[in-house]
Formats: structure tokens, C-alpha cells, sequence
């Protein structure tokens, strides 16, 4: 799974040898080491088919992802924020995986291992899903086989999530095949949404409304033009439930020699954003990765170009309507990111491209996931400056009035961090209790609870003396909280008055009124 020590000692040996080396120098050192594994990739499952680019273009990325996937890291952000809840208890490692948040951010689906309802004991990977109450439910039943990478929408009528079981009777060749469960209580419903053979349907993505869902496939599905896919390049589809339609979003035009990989569509189902090493729309004639976005007929646009063809840009995700999509990419966009580290940017509908995080060559920041207002964002950060004794690894959650961590804890790690809509509720991957060890599905819920963000209060509830010292610290400068937590004024900026106002309020002062931004 992810957190591989032996892996952890090979990246230490690698950064030691290598530690005269910076920039893209050291990059293409290590690749040099590793070219011999072109598709060194850490995957969630054995029998899940991996898939790369080749040392030349996703090397770093790789050796990235190994380096998270051993927790050689180490990072450093705002405090950790309070109201957090321990959503599953599995006591085993390695248990649970790709935790994402479903409905309005009152429940997660994720891929557990463990055996919750008496259904599981042979502990296979099983989509299951969970309350913020703690209430538990195994949506599949299988042995043999893998299932994963579940996602949901703000509905929560079906679940999404790829499979290589015969759940249905129509996937006996044992492929990867895109599937959707209903999460009745004790009877749910499967079906079995694409159909190959020998080829792999991966990585759904679903609208927020749970209709249409996108995902990547070396198969021929286009239900329009059999045979668009006939040299079986890895393309992006979407998929039409309703329908029964599936159409072919990406085209590499029969070369085979490039892919288009994790796509994610925005709330309404209408964009679809991923990337692509291919040139697409006449803009990459190096094929360097980029990020594209699409309609769902196919009309695809280039949203981002790189300096040059070593460099990365990938894993996007779109806001509500995708007027920002948020990726990472380890490419100078502009005059930023001159020291080539892994950072995460955002590109707006006209091209315009921010960077939101600014680490030097030692930190990796990935995983990044946005609200439906493109304006709270969740990600990991990862470092390891001086190879340290106490490692950790933290999800971050970032707004306009600063950047907090979601998680806290040192020799541990928090990733895979997923957000609501309505940017109020948070999921991630922890083994930051200090209990078993044990990674485990937390939440972080009432994000932006006004007045209150150490004790998470709502009303009629009050804040907490606690809530203004918080404020107070945030306002001299010794921490940070988002201004939607601490400017109770709506001023613009989190000072002392905040504070006070939030003390007052504490103590039963109700004439104070808290208004946050």
C-alpha cells in the first residue's frame, strides 16, 4: 500500500546520493538511476493495472509519489484545526483507502478492507460508506477480485467506483470495468456501466447531481463510432447513465504513443478537465503533459502550456462550474516556481494561471481537491529538508484568509483529502491517532463556523474562550484562521477586536453580533 518503509530507505539513499544536485538537475539524476522502470509507480492493489508516461516525463512525478507513499516527509503549516472525527475504526493497517465525501459532506465512500457488517472475511476491498455520525454500510460483496476508487454525488442516489468483479454476470474475462451501487441499506443495487475486453476502464469521476461520469479506458466504447479506439491508447470517455451513451472525449489520432489520464467533470456534468501528454487541440506539439478540459461532445481546449517537455502538470479537479480548475505541476508558469518544485497552480477560464502554494525543492505539495467555489481548496504537503528523525505528513486546507492544517500529529501522515461542495466538510486518510497505527477515514466538518474555529460551535450554541484566544493569536501573527472564522467584523483582516468580540459573545454578550466574510 502506501506507506512502504523500504521504499522510505530508497528515497533517503537516493536524496543523500543525490544531494549536491537541485532543480530539474537532480531530477534527471534520479531518473537516470531508475530508467530501467519506466512505469515505477506506486498502485492501491495489486491487480490493478498501472499506468505511465515513461522516466522521460513522469519520473519526478513517480519518485513524488514514492516519497509520499513512504511518509519521507516532513511539514510545517498553521495549527491544526479543531473539530475533527474519527469516521471509521478498523484497527488494522493499511484497511481503508481513497476516502471522498458524498452527499452534502455528511457521508464518505471509500474502499475498505475491513469487516464492518460480518459480510467481509476474507477482507477483500469492498466500497463502503460511512455517516458523520459513525454509521457504517459494505456496499459490494465480493472475493478474488478488487474494487475502488468510489466517488459519489451531492445526491448520493448511486456510487461510482471501478471493478474487476463479475458483480452483475457480465464482466467474466475479469477487466476493469466502471461500476455504480446504490446504497440501500441492506440491498444494494450494482450495475455494470462500461464493457471491454482485455482493456481497463479506471478512475471514475461523477457530476455532482450523480448523473454522468467520466473516466479513462484503453478500451473501443465510443457508442457512436466503433473502432474510434482501435489502437487502444489510454482516452478519457464520458458516460450518460440515463442514455446508455458513451462518448470518446480525447483522441491521440492512432499514434498510441501518448495518454490522457484522471479526468474530473464539474457539478453540472457539462466540463470535464484531465491531462494528456497528447496534442489535442494543436497546442503541444512536444508533448509535454498539460492540462485540457472538454465538453461532453468532445470539443476539447488546452488550458495550460508548460516551459518545456520535461515538466508536469496533472491531477486537475474544476470548481463548481469550472470557471477555476486547481492541478499540480512542478513547471515555472511565469516567473514562479523557479526552483521546479511540486506545487499546486490554478488556471482560470481565461487562461490566467495563479500558483497557490510556494515550497522550495524539498516539499511536494499534491492530491488537491476544491470546492464548489473554486475558493477553498484542500491538499498534502510533504517535506524533507534534512531527512529528520520525526516524520509526518499533513492535508492542508487553504482559503483566502490563510492556510490551516486539517490534520496534527508528528510521526504520522493525513492525505488524500477530499472537500463538500459547500467547502463545510472535509475527509482524509490519517493514522494520526496515536492509538493502533492504523490509517483511518477522519472528518473535519463545520469548516467556516463563524466566531468559532477552535471549538466549532453553531448556534444556538456559543463560542468558547478558547475560539477568541485563537482569534488573538491569529490576529498578532503567532498562527493563522481563515477570515469566513475570525474576521467577525467582516473588515477585511483578523484583529484584536475580533477577539474580543468573540470573548464577549463567549460570555453571553448576544449584542455583539458575528458576521464573518
Amino acid at each position: 500500500m502506501r506507506r512502504q518503509q523500504g521504499v522510505c530507505l530508497v528515497v533517503k539513499a537516493l536524496n543523500a546520493l543525490l544531494g549536491t544536485f537541485v532543480g530539474r538537475q537532480r531530477d534527471r539524476a534520479l531518473c537516470s538511476i531508475i530508467s530501467g522502470y519506466p512505469r515505477l509507480m506506486v498502485t492501491e492493489y495489486d491487480r490493478k493495472p498501472t499506468r505511465g508516461r515513461g522516466p522521460g516525463r513522469t519520473c519526478k512525478a513517480a519518485l513524488c509519489a514514492l516519497a509520499w507513499a513512504s511518509a519521507c516527509v516532513l511539514s510545517g503549516a498553521g495549527p491544526a484545526l479543531a473539530a475533527m472525527y474519527q469516521l471509521s475504526s478498523f484497527a488494522t493497517p493499511d484497511s481503508v483507502s481513497d476516502p471522498a465525501t458524498a452527499g452534502s459532506g455528511s457521508m464518505a465512500v471509500f474502499v475498505g478492507s475491513g469487516d464492518p457488517e460480518g459480510l467481509n472475511g476474507d477482507e477483500n476491498r469492498e466500497i463502503m460508506i460511512v455517516s458523520d455520525t459513525g454509521l457504517l454500510e459494505q456496499l459490494t460483496v465480493s472475493s478474488g477480485c478488487s474494487n475502488g476508487s468510489a466517488v459519489s454525488g451531492a445526491n448520493t442516489v448511486w456510487v461510482f467506483f471501478e471493478s474487476d468483479c463479475d458483480h452483475t454476470g457480465a464482466n467474466p474475462d475479469g477487466s476493469f470495468e466502471i461500476f455504480r451501487v446504490s446504497p440501500v441499506p441492506s440491498s444494494p443495487v450494482i450495475e455494470q456501466l462500461t464493457s471491454g475486453s482485455d482493456c481497463n476502464s479506471l478512475a471514475p469521476s461523477v457530476d455532482g447531481q450523480g448523473n454522468g461520469v467520466v473516466f479513462e479506458s484503453d478500451c473501443d466504447l465510443d457508442s457512436s463510432m466503433s473502432g474510434r479506439n482501435g489502437d487502444a491508447s489510454v482516452e478519457v470517455f464520458f458516460h450518460d447513465p440515463v442514455a446508455s451513451s458513451t462518448v470518446q472525449l480525447s483522441d491521440d489520432l492512432g499514434s498510441g504513443a501518448c495518454t490522457s489520464l484522471h479526468p474530473s467533470i464539474d457539478y453540472w456534468g457539462t466540463v470535464v478537465v484531465f491531462d494528456s501528454d497528447c496534442d489535442l487541440a494543436g497546442s503541444n506539439p512536444d508533448n509535454a503533459v498539460e492540462i485540457f478540459s472538454s465538453d461532453v461532445a468532445g470539443n476539447v481546449v488546452q488550458l495550460t502550456v508548460g516551459p518545456d517537455e520535461f515538466c508536469v502538470s496533472e491531477h486537475p479537479v474544476p470548481s463548481r462550474n469550472a470557471s477555476t480548475v486547481a492541478f499540480e505541476s512542478d513547471c515555472g508558469h511565469g516567473i514562479e516556481n523557479q526552483d521546479e518544485s511540486l506545487e499546486i497552480f490554478s488556471v482560470a477560464g481565461a487562461g490566467v494561471i495563479t500558483q497557490l502554494s510556494d515550497d522550495d525543492e524539498y516539499c511536494s505539495n499534491s492530491d488537491v481537491a476544491v470546492d464548489g467555489s473554486g475558493q477553498v481548496l484542500v491538499w498534502t504537503r510533504a517535506c524533507a529538508p534534512e531527512l529528520p528523525a520525526a516524520l509526518s505528513q499533513e492535508v492542508l486546507r487553504v482559503t483566502d484568509g490563510g492556510v490551516a492544517r486539517v490534520s496534527g500529529g508528528e510521526s504520522c501522515y493525513a492525505e488524500q483529502g477530499s472537500i463538500s461542495d459547500d467547502g463545510a466538510s472535509i475527509v482524509f486518510l490519517s493514522d494520526c491517532d496515536g492509538v493502533d497505527g492504523a490509517a483511518e477515514i477522519f472528518s473535519y466538518a463545520g469548516a467556516c463556523r463563524c466566531g468559532a474555529p477552535q471549538s466549532g460551535a453553531v448556534a444556538p450554541q456559543l463560542p468558547s474562550a478558547s475560539d477568541a484566544l485563537l482569534a488573538l493569536q491569529a490576529a498578532v501573527g503567532s498562527t493563522v484562521c481563515p477570515a469566513c472564522e475570525c474576521d467577525v467584523d467582516s473588515s477585511g483582516a483578523v484583529m484584536a477586536s475580533d477577539a474580543l468580540a468573540i470573548l464577549r459573545t463567549a460570555v453571553g454578550d448576544l449584542s455583539v453580533g458575528l458576521t464573518c466574510p
